[in-house]
């Protein structure tokens, strides 16, 4: 596929990078073919607990992009 405009796959790859670095964001929409429908799922307390104990974690581990 590369081939064809005369680019290997690292010299592709550096591009891409180079322009999330200047535009600061994916250069390009993502979009989902359908939309995603989630369903809500009834849990006891304990497992609540479980899952909230899962969140705080992913937050403490969150960090500002620089």
């Amino acid at each position: 596929m590369l081939d064809a405009i005369g680019m290997d796959m690292s010299t592709a790859i550096r591009i891409y990078l180079k322009k999330v670095v200047q535009e600061r964001s994916i250069p390009f929409s993502l979009e989902a073919p359908d939309a995603v429908v989630v369903q809500s799922l009834d849990v006891d307390a304990t497992t609540q607990r479980k899952m909230d104990g899962v969140v705080s974690t992913w937050k403490r581990q969150e960090r500002p992009l620089p």
